[in-house]
């Protein structure tokens, strides 16, 4: 498998909600990563009152890999997809 280079992504999304808005249904953070740490992923989910703050990093270290990394590197992508596809709720208070 092979990336164009090593790399870090990071995106961040922060929502503030008006007065008598609360947040529901908001996701636990999480991180997942291969044994040797090439590849790794954290989802940092922080609340503060009516702002909510969701921080994802991707880090790969090398821009090669063995064929034996395939199995893995698909299931953490799958689980990073599947993360990054919850949704949270503003509801009126």
């Amino acid at each position: 498998m092979e990336f164009y280079s090593a790399f870090d992504r990071v995106k961040k999304v922060t929502i503030t909600l008006p007065e008598n808005y609360v947040f529901e249904n908001v996701p636990k953070s999480k991180k997942f990563r291969t044994e040797d740490s090439a590849l790794q992923y954290s989802y940092l989910v922080t609340q503060e009152g009516n702002k909510l703050t969701i921080e994802t990093t991707v880090k790969v270290d090398d821009p090669v890999f063995p064929k034996e990394y395939y199995p893995a590197f698909t299931q953490i992508f799958d689980n990073i997809t599947k993360q990054e596809a919850q949704v949270v709720t503003a509801v009126k208070n």
